[in-house]
């Protein structure tokens, strides 16, 4: 479809649709307008309805009030009180009669005071009740006429029936066996001493009840004046009936109903038969009809349309009933059409004034634009000859058309131009990186070789270290195990020279007992040469002895024998001695020897400590060479450990190196085969940018 008939069928289509969409839009804010004006006057008649019923209160409050003033009723009340108890007294029979007509007179004139104030002020129904709660005085006024009845005993009922309107009198009265219970019940509890205001149901009836107090006064001895007292309570009820609904319906403009819990009670809206009471809540402390909100919907009554607003009525806490406004909704909907209307009228009168100008605008742009598109059609479909230009020189928007697309050619003509030219460089680069690309590739891949051989011999490397390193570790540990060895001589050996020099000082000290040995043996000969002197003594002595005894005969062969004695032991001390002295002569032998030996010994142990000390020399040389020999066994071990980490790091770098290779051999390969597509790319350029005539 051409732009011209999409726009010729597409504004009519677009001003239909916003036709209709501002017809439902400004609908629905006409209805919704009169949606929320019938709520508001919904609200007003409910306005409208608290204030009809705050004044209908006061006035009964008011006439309730009035009613206890008015022809003393008060005083009344208290003489009937006051006296009702003297009947039990002995003298009350002789007067019986004046009692029984003093009262009766008093509860017709307050009946009549009563009736008199209700039938002035609509008050449909009182009660009068003493200070104990019970019937005293009651009065109905229905329709058409009024029932009247006053309780003072069992045996003093009466009853009287009247029509409305007519005055009664005494003679309306007569005696009554019993009175409707409905009227006569009591209270069940003591006459409140305060005003109180309700609303009230009875009977399939809804209104309202003012209950005040009926006060007496009692006279005060000690003020020396009369007081107010309360001496009963008068109950007025006024019911809602048609007139009250028809009144205020009329003054708000809407319908109102007024429903209890069996169905309708009075209403303009006979048809709405039905509410239901269930949907209100108990009421809370402190509910009053002030602060209750009307509840708003929606219903059909029959095939009509209601915006309806509910207002419950409660007493105490129950729900005894409903005031319902309604409005109905053929005003919000007939308002709606007429603005819909409206609206069609302007927007039929819009589509005859637009339709023409837009097929009019259409042909005289589309004009123009035609000969742009012939134009351009030249242009795509001839040889791309981009030096033809537009024609057209308007002052409008298609000559701005026309002018930009000249300049717009003339950029294409210039960029072609150069893509030429950059097609052609490129061509040439492009087969200058496909070589040099290829060459990269080769170079790579035989770097990647190298790296690959190299990695080997790293591995190979690696692995050579590895036995190293492990060999270089138990070397290492058999330094150490040598060191501990050497360690362990070196002890010995100053052992062995310290025992030495313990052997020397032995030695040392047994060749001065040699020595002393030798001296006391010296001795021993020169007491043995003593002894053997002694000896030759005593033989000597021995001798003489015996010459003497011989010489002495008989008397000297005691002292012969004891001179024998001593030869016999002269000898044997002289054998002794020449025992003693070879004994003592090997000892000095041998003490020589041993004198010798011992000096031998000392030089041998003095060569033994000067070998031992060379010894432990040698061997805390050899310990220390072994030590540092541990050390360096250790340091290897540590280095060839770092030279195989470092084994280990060159390996990983060379796999990295690898790694690279491969990634620079690959990207060579892609760079390659990206150079052969830009070659084919340029050569592609080359070729359109030659459709072209420049």
């Amino acid at each position: 479809m051409k732009l011209k008939t999409k726009m010729m069928v597409g504004i009519p289509a677009i001003l239909i649709v916003v036709m209709i969409v501002c017809t439902l839009l400004v609908s629905l804010l006409v209805y919704r307008q009169q949606r929320m004006a019938s709520r508001n006057s919904l609200d007003t008649s409910f306005e409208i309805i608290r204030q009809d019923i705050g004044e209908r209160q006061q006035e009964l409050t008011a006439a309730a009030t009035q009613m206890t003033t008015a022809q003393d009723l008060g005083t009344k009340v208290q003489f009937i009180s006051e006296n009702a108890g003297e009947q039990s007294d002995a003298d009350f029979s002789l007067f019986r009669s004046q009692y029984v007509t003093m009262f009766r007179s008093e509860y017709l004139s307050m009946a009549e005071s009563i009736l008199d104030i209700s039938s002035a002020s609509g008050i449909h129904e009182v009660r009068l009740y003493n200070l104990q709660g019970q019937f005293m005085l009651g009065m109905n006024i229905g329709q058409e006429a009024a029932t009247l009845a006053f309780r003072h005993d069992d045996e003093n009922m009466e009853k009287a029936s009247i029509g409305n309107g007519v005055k009664i009198t005494a003679e309306d009265w007569e005696k009554a066996d019993v009175i409707d219970p409905a009227m006569s019940q009591s209270l069940g509890e003591n006459a409140p001493r305060e005003v109180r205001e309700a609303f009230y149901s009875k009977a399939g009836q809804i209104g309202l009840v003012a209950q005040v107090p009926v006060m007496g006064s009692v006279y005060n001895a000690e003020l020396d004046a009369f007081e107010p007292k309360q001496f009963g309570s008068l109950i007025a009820v006024q019911y809602f009936d048609q007139h009250f609904v028809e009144r205020d319906a009329k003054v708000a403009g809407t319908q109102i109903n007024l429903y209890i819990p069996q169905g309708l009670s009075h209403g303009t809206l006979p048809e709405h038969e039905a509410f239901n009471l269930s949907q209100f809540p108990p009421a809370g402390e402190g509910w009053t009809m002030d602060t209750q909100e009307p509840l708003h919907s929606d219903i059909m009554v029959g095939s009509k349309g209601y915006f309806q607003a509910s207002f419950p009525i409660y007493s105490q806490s129950d729900c005894i009933g409903a005031l319902v406004s309604m409005v109905p909704m053929d005003v919000a909907r007939s308002n709606t059409l007429e603005v819909i209307s409206v609206l069609v009228a302007i927007f039929i009168g819009g589509m005859g004034i637009l339709l023409p100008t837009s097929v009019y605008a259409a042909r005289s742009v589309f004009s123009h634009l035609q000969q742009v598109v012939d134009r351009i059609k030249d242009i795509s479909e001839g040889e791309g000859d981009l030096t033809v230009r537009l024609d057209i020189h308007s002052k409008d928007e298609i000559g701005d058309l026309a002018q930009n697309f000249n300049t717009f050619i003339g950029k294409i003509h210039a960029i072609v131009t150069q893509i030429k030219q950059s097609a052609d460089a490129l061509a040439t680069s492009s087969s200058q990186i496909s070589a040099t690309s290829s060459q990269l590739s080769t170079s790579s891949m035989e770097t990647s070789t190298t790296v690959m051989e190299l990695s080997t011999t790293a591995e190979e490397v690696k692995q050579t270290t590895s036995v190293a390193n492990e060999k270089a570790e138990a070397v290492a540990q058999e330094a150490e195990a040598t060191a501990q060895i050497s360690r362990s001589g070196k002890e010995a050996t100053e052992e062995a020279v310290q025992g030495m020099k313990r052997i020397k000082d032995e030695m040392e000290y047994i060749a001065e007992s040699i020595v002393k040995l030798s001296e006391h043996t010296h001795s021993i000969g020169e007491i043995i040469d003593a002894v053997n002197d002694l000896a030759n003594e005593s033989n000597l002595l021995s001798v003489n002895a015996s010459i003497e005894a011989a010489k002495a005969g008989e008397y000297g062969k005691g002292f012969g024998v004891v001179a024998q004695e001593v030869k016999s032991l002269s000898d044997l001390s002289k054998q002794a001695t020449t025992q003693v002295r070879a004994l003592l002569n090997d000892i000095q032998t041998a003490t020589s020897a041993s004198v010798m030996a011992t000096e031998r010994g000392v030089k041998a142990v003095d060569q033994g400590e000067s070998l031992a000390a060379r010894s432990g020399d040698s061997i805390r040389a050899l310990a220390a060479s072994v030590v540092q020999a541990s050390n360096s066994a250790t340091q290897i071990a540590a280095s060839s450990q770092q030279q195989l980490v470092g084994i280990e790091q060159l390996a990983q770098a060379l796999d990295s190196i690898t790694e690279a290779s491969r990634q620079n051999t690959e990207g060579a390969r892609q760079l390659e085969t990206a150079t052969v597509q830009l070659h084919d790319l340029g050569q592609e350029l080359k070729e359109l940018a030659s459709r072209f005539r420049v």
